[in-house]
């Protein structure tokens, strides 16, 4: 049942899940108060390296701790951690090893790369630490109707109060904002998700508190010996394996790829009008798509709004992170909310290198 529960949690994390469950194990290890100091500065050999910790001493933390099944699930966890460039060997020569070498978080040398998205990920993470630590009485169950019991949720209202009243906002409109942008990055969540982050008694969850993951849920108990070559391969928008030699989505299949015998890809028909409510549960990202030789590697539907029902894997659109199910909102700054799926292609033509969409998706999906 545990080896089942690993896969099937290991499946559903995202790279965003992974930078928060890094940060998180990061910080326990950091955690003075603990009896175990597993990251300190070390030497060997008279050279130093700070802020390390060693395979071993690590792997004995996360048994003596419950965090993993066995050694060899933890090594193949904390190798995932590596190949997304949350931990590396000290000097990059070795992948992670029950052995007396010595590894870093990336975050504690500043070698790990971020941006404004990833920034809010680490902060998110920091702020949830430090309030099941210091302010745990933020948190309480809450049972919605005809649902099942939702663990160390808390209310709106709440967040917005200790924001201010820690200083990290100076006035309740400016904490408000602040929490909108921890939901609109997936740090938190309304517990059935729908509303987006308000200053009113409406329970919320940080997502790591929902996943209630331990670091041995990163990969299956065996899959040690395949974690690292998994990361390559080649998928549909809807998760089912492709053929590596599919012909690519061209600039002429924005308009006349067929739709395929499903149809919408959209779970339910989307409004304008809930589109443009601020409380809405859906979240505004900007993504810069630079075309290829072929096109920008993506097919729209639908009108008013106009919708991506189809994005090809190998093409530039997937690279840049649009996915089926995103609505366009604007295109190099002209809005396109009331237009055709036509209108639209015929614009998306006119740009022979690069377009700056922006689009929006549901909370629920991201």
């Amino acid at each position: 049942m545990e080896t089942r529960r690993s896969s099937t949690i290991a499946d559903s994390l995202s790279d965003r899940d992974l930078i928060m469950i890094g940060e998180n194990l990061r910080l326990r290890l950091h955690d003075k108060a603990g009896s175990e100091t597993i990251i300190q500065n070390r030497r060997y050999h008279l050279r130093s390296y700070p802020k390390c910790f060693e395979g071993t001493e690590l792997i004995d933390w996360l048994v003596l701790h419950e965090e993993v099944f066995n050694r060899q699930n933890a090594i193949a966890s904390m190798q995932k951690l590596l190949e997304k460039n949350i931990i590396h060997h000290v000097c990059d020569d070795h992948q992670f090893k029950d052995e007396r070498l010595y590894y870093r978080f990336r975050v504690d040398d500043e070698t790990f790369h971020t941006n404004v998205e990833v920034d809010v990920l680490l902060e998110g993470e920091r702020l949830r630490y430090l309030l099941h630590a210091e302010y745990g009485s933020l948190f309480r169950d809450y049972t919605p109707h005809k649902s099942q019991k939702t663990f160390k949720c808390f209310l709106g209202s709440d967040l917005v109060t200790w924001f201010v009243q820690q200083g990290r906002a100076g006035f309740r409109p400016e904490a408000e904002a602040s929490c909108r942008k921890l939901l609109e990055n997936g740090v938190i969540r309304h517990v059935t998700d729908d509303h987006h982050f308000k200053d009113q008694k409406i329970f919320y969850q940080f997502r790591l508190d929902a996943l209630n993951v331990k670091i041995g849920d990163l990969c299956d108990e065996n899959d040690a010996s395949s974690i690292s070559h998994t990361t390559k391969a080649n998928f549909h928008v809807d998760g089912s394996s492709i053929d590596k030699n599919t012909r690519p989505i061209t600039d002429e299949d924005l308009l006349t790829k067929p739709v395929d015998k499903t149809g919408s890809v959209l779970k339910k028909p989307i409004t304008l009008k809930e589109l443009r409510d601020p409380n809405a549960p859906y979240v505004k990202k900007n993504i810069k798509i630079i075309r290829d030789n072929v096109g920008f590697g993506f097919v729209v539907r639908g009108k008013a709004p106009v919708y991506v029902q189809t994005v090809d894997p190998n093409g530039p659109g997937y690279a840049a992170g649009l996915k089926a199910g995103q609505v366009i909102v604007s295109i190099n700054n002209q809005c396109v909310l009331e237009w055709s799926h036509t209108e639209v292609a015929d614009l998306i033509v006119q740009y022979p290198t690069t377009i700056n969409l922006i689009i929006m998706t549901a909370i629920q999906d991201e």
